[in-house]
């Protein structure tokens, strides 16, 4: 702590020193979040560039655009051969400049998230859900909520589209500073182990945390399930007063052993209280979990159940996760997020469960995203083979990979290649899908949720899976 607080001092004192001359202030005591910029691609006229984990092949391209645009200083984490530059400016070099960024934003943002109550969700799957039917809870108790999460950030009536599940911390540090002028009560944070292991979240105080589950994903960052299981553990690190763990989960035993803590650790289960007849939402495993979760954290605010229960009357399906459509045909989509193998298998298994009853085809259309976890891709294949009876693959994020080469990884895994339609074209398979199925089929667009685009290397093309499927059909 003490080193970083030194740390800190020196990039306020360079940072001073820069702001007093540009701006001619002597008696210059107190420095703003608008004296800075994050992005060389952003405003940086008289500001000073923060540059955090630049590639070194293009960290000069940086600072050079950003002093062309007008900087007049630059805060970095990367090495500088000042020799490499053809442009004069003054550079503050901070190899652990990561570990003490939050601090400094802490400082310019004038501590916004004191006397706040931070809720933390972290987990392979379901963490959007939960924070978006926590969030709702709370809201229906009276509580004013501030979110930070893939599917908006912002307060919870107002949310604005971001890029990002967890923020880098200028952009974390905007929206808290919103908080506090909002007086939000609560705010809740989605924490993706990227963001974990980044330390974007460096410094932040959580009351309680929860993580919903723990399963194979991300293996292309983190490398080994266990760099990604101690990525996600990171947050109980930083959590003070209460734990929320799925005591249900295989990989909570594992988890238990990764950390020392001093609050109280909660275990969860599926709790049969919760009765889905009177509610809006779907009942499939992944809702009955996340209510469990937020039964068990109302509950610790002496929230008696059946004011719970009322609660849960009232929340709405969150946008993209297990939406549910039927036709006058009586032919069922679901539109859901599912781009794991877990995720993929609890959708297509409930699915199966809730209509065992029935006669009908099950048509699943889905993809892989490229430059990401490869091993996945045949899993996935197979688990959609065990449950469906047509399988449309079609393309889902394939960046900077082949379109074709993602689908032929995801066809090995499928023995019974007579279920097997591929279509590269997400519109044109979802075009299809609706063709083939007949009355009673049940239809499933899985992995992209409500994503407003298709990544294709540098481009991107506008498509999203519930408001195409409302166009084709209605």
């Amino acid at each position: 702590m003490e080193t970083q607080n030194k740390n800190i001092s020196e990039i306020i004192k360079f940072s001073k020193e820069i702001i007093k001359t540009a701006y001619k202030k002597s008696n210059l005591t107190k420095l703003k979040s608008s004296y800075f910029v994050f992005h060389s691609g952003d405003n940086c006229s008289k500001k000073i560039l923060v540059l955090l984990n630049a590639k070194h092949d293009k960290v000069y391209q940086y600072i050079t655009t950003a002093v062309n645009k007008g900087a007049i200083g630059i805060i970095t984490d990367c090495k500088i051969n000042e020799k490499k530059l053809n442009i004069k400016v003054s550079i503050f070099v901070l190899k652990k400049l990561a570990l003490c960024l939050n601090s400094f934003l802490e400082y310019l943002h004038n501590d916004p998230l004191a006397n706040k109550f931070i809720i933390g969700v972290t987990g392979t799957d379901g963490k959007t859900s939960c924070v978006h039917l926590l969030a709702q809870s709370f809201n229906y108790l009276g509580k004013t909520i501030g979110i930070i999460s893939s599917e908006g950030n912002g307060e919870y009536s107002n949310l604005k589209k971001n890029m990002y599940t967890t923020p880098p911390p200028h952009i974390l540090f905007k929206y808290f500073s919103e908080f506090r002028k909002k007086n939000i009560d609560i705010i809740i944070i989605e924490c993706s182990s990227q963001g974990l292991d980044q330390n974007r979240l460096k410094n932040i105080k959580f009351n309680q945390s929860i993580i919903t589950n723990i399963t194979k994903d991300h293996l292309e960052y983190h490398k080994t399930l266990n760099h990604y299981m101690k990525s996600k553990v990171k947050l109980i690190d930083m959590t003070s007063d209460k734990i929320y763990l799925n005591k249900d989960c295989p990989s909570t035993k594992k988890i238990i052993n990764m950390f020392k803590t001093n609050a109280q650790i909660i275990y969860y289960k599926l709790d049969n209280e919760i009765k889905f007849k009177n509610l809006n939402l779907d009942d499939n495993l992944p809702t009955r979990y996340n209510l469990s979760s937020i039964a068990s954290i109302l509950k610790g605010m002496n929230i008696s159940s059946s004011k719970i229960c009322k609660v849960f009357k009232k929340l709405n399906p969150v946008t993209g996760r297990n939406n549910y459509i039927v036709t006058d045909e009586n032919i069922s989509f679901y539109v859901d997020y599912a781009h794991t193998s877990q995720s993929l298998k609890i959708l297509l298994e409930g699915i199966k469960r809730k209509y065992s009853d029935s006669s009908f085809n099950l048509i699943t259309i889905f993809g892989c995203g490229g430059n990401r976890d490869v091993a996945k891709r045949s899993l996935m294949g197979s688990i959609a083979e065990k449950y469906s009876n047509t399988i449309i693959l079609t393309d889902d994020n394939p960046r900077n990979e082949d379109s074709n080469k993602i689908i032929n990884d995801i066809c090995s895994g499928i023995n019974d290649k007579n279920k097997l339609i591929i279509i590269p074209n997400r519109k044109r398979a979802i075009r299809k899908a609706v063709s083939i199925a007949k009355k009673n089929d049940i239809v499933v667009l899985a992995g992209k949720g409500n994503e407003d685009v298709i990544i294709y290397g540098a481009n991107t093309v506008k498509h999203n899976d519930l408001k195409y499927l409302r166009s084709v059909i209605k």
